[in-house]
């Protein structure tokens, strides 16, 4: 159970009129929108702007709510009723404050007025969707609105928001507000996305990909025009999950929309190369592995391509467009489309490779971690070796791999999205990479972060943009990161290796060693080389004062981001229990990280006890 907060913590919320923090702010672009916008929670005007900076009126942010809650469906029920004297029956905000009010999420006024029309206020609007995720009198016994700020502060709804006690809400601040709500703790116990019906992650937060798949229709590939495609001209258009426009689109996107609200989702992301494996059988196929990549296949049409009565067997050349949730949705044969990926060499060796027949020979094969983000492997005679940056491209039956330089050697620390006068933001593709490893990083992870001209392995730019950006171990994300459980040392290191019990993410493993090795119980890093644990090594532990979304405050008042994979555990004594973020509420929290912000280091592994 939540422990209640003291009175000395309520007088302090009372009594504060200071900007909350948004040092922890969502991906407003990459998250926030693309999300409220499959819900229907926001879609912008006839235009498609969706005027983040306008204020919100209580009528407005009624609805917002009613479409963010499991009321969505009855919001105009109640379209014909007039709940209030100042909320006539017909308007179009009638049904969602009825359905508001028969909640019990809002009274009105002591003149029995509800003022429609007044711009809602940040505690207004946090007891509306308070109510809305279950909390009720018994929550607010201090009263309003230090109750409701109280409970703001603790579940974390403060995240990226900027408004203060009293302040009208802008669109942008309502889109944050119930996104966070959203991720957060129901008064259920349950994370509020999950309570509603939606799949969340391992850090409780909405999972985009299975949104798509379940709120909007599609996919249909793009081949000539987009209102061709979905049968509207789109107001709002989000492409790879950012903020974009009709004109981004592409021959060959793969598209998900929602009529209702004139909104269109695109992917670009596509694999090609030769069919190395169709799994578990062409019978019954639910995976096909192309140039190294095995994709899951979502659609019927994919998998009857692959199928026995298709048209596609192993040996063929293909091109396979990724729709939501990376998922394998069209096929495309006969070199239709071309490709041509930039990455790290991952290795260099023989294995089995199917040739035109199908048939599976042992050949030379470059395995290459794309700026893309996937791993690539293809035939290979040339004199690549691992670590160097290569250029895979694939025209029709020809293929060409060769080692390639960057143009540019950026350096400095990267703040506010700069790198040494070069934009890094989320179009830039960045990978980082040690020996047989790989990552791909968002340009918010590299916030802060110092980089050296030593550090850069490729840099590509168009203009002032990185286009992409390659580095070598800057971050430390490519280890691995979890527990050690028990370690039983051996008195004499010649006649016996000393013993580590583990977990990573929850799996269990067991690994000896003679030395090398200064680990002791407790959250460590697995440092590799060569693809076998180089080191294991203890992580540094400090007690949480604030655990947001995306960052740590620690209890000396250091920030930290949340590594992207942070793993969550509980200890009762000498046992360790693989956990979720909602499952710790209410626990003294500990957060280990790796190293420090400067030198690319985050909260890996947070536990509770």
């Amino acid at each position: 159970m939540k422990k209640l907060l003291s009175a000395g913590i309520i007088l302090a919320l009372m009594t504060s009129l200071l900007a909350l923090s948004s040092s922890a702010a969502p991906d407003l672009e990459g998250e926030v929108l693309p999300v409220l916008g499959i819900l229907g929670v926001m879609n912008g005007d006839e235009r498609g702007e969706l005027n983040l900076t306008a204020p919100v009126t209580r009528a407005q942010f009624v609805k917002m709510a009613v479409a963010c809650s499991a009321l969505k469906t009855t919001g105009q029920a109640g379209a014909y009723i007039s709940p209030y004297p100042d909320v006539r029956a017909g308007t179009w905000y009638a049904g969602y404050i009825t359905a508001a009010r028969d909640a019990g999420w809002v009274t009105g006024y002591l003149d029995g007025t509800f003022r429609p029309d007044n711009q809602v206020t940040l505690e207004e609007a946090l007891n509306i969707a308070l109510k809305a995720m279950g909390y009720g009198a018994a929550d607010f016994a201090y009263g309003f609105p230090a109750s409701q700020l109280a409970l703001y502060r603790s579940l974390e709804l403060d995240d990226g928001m900027t408004a203060v006690q009293g302040q009208p809400l802008t669109r942008r601040d309502c889109a944050i507000l119930l996104y966070n709500c959203l991720g957060a703790k129901a008064k259920s116990g349950m994370v509020y996305a999950q309570q509603l019906g939606y799949a969340v992650d391992a850090q409780g937060k909405i999972n985009y990909g299975s949104l798509i798949l379940t709120q909007a229709q599609g996919p249909v590939m793009l081949a000539t025009t987009v209102e061709d495609a979905v049968g509207f001209a789109p107001r709002l258009v989000y492409r790879d999950r950012r903020d974009s426009d009709v004109g981004s689109l592409r021959q060959a996107d793969v598209l998900y929309y929602i009529k209702d609200v004139a909104t269109v989702w695109a992917y670009s992301d596509k694999v090609s190369g030769v069919v190395q494996a169709i799994s578990p059988s062409t019978v019954a196929p639910s995976a096909v592995t192309v140039s190294g990549v095995t994709v899951p296949l979502g659609s019927s049409g994919a998998i009857f391509a692959f199928s026995d009565p298709g048209t596609v067997k192993v040996g063929d050349k293909v091109t396979v467009l990724l729709g939501a949730g990376g998922q394998g949705v069209f096929v495309l044969t006969g070199g239709t489309l071309e490709e041509s990926v930039t990455g790290v060499v991952l290795s260099v060796a023989t294995g089995a490779q199917a040739d035109a027949r199908g048939n599976l020979i042992q050949s030379r094969q470059l395995t290459l971690f794309g700026a893309d983000g996937l791993t690539h492997v293809y035939p290979y005679s040339g004199s690549l070796k691992a670590g160097d940056i290569a250029a895979a491209a694939v025209r029709g039956d020809e293929l060409t791999v060769k080692k390639v330089k960057g143009s540019v050697t950026p350096s400095g620390t990267v703040e506010n999205g700069l790198l040494d006068g070069y934009t890094l933001d989320e179009d830039s593709r960045i990978v980082d990479f040690l020996s047989a490893r790989a990552v791909r990083l968002t340009a918010r992870r590299l916030e802060k972060v110092d980089i050296a001209s030593s550090d850069v392995a490729y840099c590509s730019v168009t203009g002032s943009h990185i286009d992409t950006l390659i580095l070598k171990n800057v971050t430390g994300d490519m280890n691995d990161f979890g527990v050690v459980t028990s370690v039983s040392r051996s008195e004499n290191l010649l006649a016996a290796p000393s013993t580590y019990v583990y977990m990573i993410g929850g799996v269990p493993g067991v690994l000896s060693a003679q030395s090398g090795f200064s680990a002791k119980v407790g959250p460590a890093v697995f440092e590799y080389k060569d693809g076998a644990v180089k080191t294991i090594k203890a992580l540094v532990g400090k007690r949480v004062q604030l655990l947001g979304q995306l960052t740590v405050t620690l209890s000396d008042g250091t920030v930290m981001d949340l590594g992207g994979s942070v793993q969550f555990y509980r200890r009762s004594g000498d046992d360790w229990y693989l956990s979720s973020r909602a499952e710790l509420a209410g626990l003294t929290l500990t957060a280990y990280y790796d190293d420090t912000a400067a030198n690319g280091g985050a909260i890996r592994v947070i536990v509770g006890e």
